[in-house]
């Protein structure tokens, strides 16, 4: 669908992520795939008939890399300039990926990995033709974690409103999640966590089915495969400061087929 034969794509962090060293892309950004809306169903409503999400007839550009050092969180992705290959700059209004305000986590077309190192970019435009990009460039935030701080839990039992006093851990509600069990969980200072080991009332750790996830600034998602009922304990990988950082990027040329 795509080819990007000397794409050249850099990214630079104007601040550091972590203490005693210079971030840097581990992978660069490559192009991960495309997706052309030529017209708006007026009948649905939708660019793409069932499609949420979108935002009219135009180009998205989906992008991948990895940074260097893990971060806590990526959001409020701002595209600020879009050059053509002949040297045109689309027009601001033509480009549909920004943050909504700047004093929020903005999660729209940008996703943190997994690993907490590889990033996930979306570009949106507002163009009648699929064209090719002399330059892409813009910025987004990222959470940086600094140092460490390991807090461990009582054991809890496996309902809601169990809870952990010293730590503030509370069970806020738990199910049958495929082969294992879902829980949210009231978690102090969740946007700090940084690593989760779940361990039976014998000190052996339970395998988590999926990665953990902190969704606000009290509230962790974590998938355990464990027995229902059963009760346990939590490792916590705290940070113990949390430092917001701008991420600066260009990207290309780029030259997509037709």
């Amino acid at each position: 669908m795509y080819r990007t034969g000397l794409t050249a794509i850099t990214i630079l962090l104007l601040s550091q992520i972590c203490i005693g060293g210079e971030p840097k892309m581990a992978d660069p950004f490559t192009l991960d795939g495309l997706r052309y809306i030529k017209a708006r169903h007026e009948k649905e409503g939708v660019a793409v008939f069932n499609n949420n999400g979108v935002r009219g007839p135009g180009l998205t550009l989906s992008f991948f890399g990895k940074l260097n050092a893990r971060v806590l969180d990526a959001y409020n992705l701002n595209v600020a300039k879009v050059v053509l290959s002949d040297g045109t700059k689309l027009p601001l209004e033509k480009v549909r990926t920004k943050s909504s305000a700047s004093n929020h986590k903005d999660g729209w077309g940008i996703a943190l990995g997994s690993d907490r190192q590889s990033v996930g970019v979306q570009v949106d435009l507002d163009v009648s033709r699929i064209v090719d990009f002399q330059m892409i460039s813009g910025t987004f935030m990222i959470s940086a974690p600094s140092g460490s701080e390991i807090i461990k839990t009582a054991l809890l039992e496996d309902k809601p409103e169990s809870s952990d006093a010293k730590s503030g851990v509370t069970v806020e509600m738990c199910m049958n999640w495929g082969s294992g069990r879902y829980f949210l969980l009231k978690v102090p200072n969740a946007e700090k966590v940084q690593g989760v080991s779940v361990f039976d009332d014998k000190g052996n750790e339970f395998e988590q089915t999926s990665p953990f996830q902190s969704i606000s600034h009290n509230q962790l998602k974590l998938f355990v495969k464990k027995p229902k009922d059963s009760s346990f304990r939590l490792r916590l990988d705290t940070s113990k400061d949390v430092k917001e950082e701008v991420v600066s990027f260009t990207i290309g040329p780029l030259v997509l087929d037709k």
